[in-house]
């Protein structure tokens, strides 16, 4: 069952380069199975054959972003692509600037899930009318 994509856009200035990076992303609200076990598969390709005890933290928790964006994003400027979906950027500070857009729209999601369901106990729980 395919998803809705919700488009973002950023605009950030690389910490490392001091270059400016504009763009408008689009990413998935919900993420199936199958999506959960994708971003598991990219990070092991990310770390290599390596256990994960073995990993080093900043390794293991790039990996993890990297991982989650690139099945999480949908559709991205060209300049994400042209950097292997962020893998040749210097500039952590963009990857996590994305990351976080990208996390916000699924947690928005599930906000408005949230908000709707109680909205339905509510009403579920009025007092309904009789008719006499």
């Amino acid at each position: 069952m395919a998803t809705k994509s919700v488009q973002f856009t950023i605009d950030v200035k690389g910490d490392s380069t001091g270059k400016q990076f504009k763009g408008v992303f689009k990413a998935k609200e919900r993420l199936s199975m199958g999506d959960r076990l994708d971003i598991d598969t990219v990070r092991r390709n990310l770390v290599g054959s390596a256990k994960t005890d073995e990993v080093g933290p900043a390794a293991n928790a790039l990996a993890q972003v990297l991982s989650q964006l690139s099945v999480r994003l949908t559709d991205v400027p060209s300049w994400w692509s042209t950097a292997r979906n962020g893998l040749d950027l210097e500039d952590e500070n963009v990857i996590v600037e994305v990351y976080q857009a990208a996390l916000k729209i699924e947690s928005d999601a599930m906000a408005a899930l949230v908000e709707a369901a109680e909205k339905d106990t509510k009403e579920l729980k009025k007092p309904k009318k009789t008719e006499e």
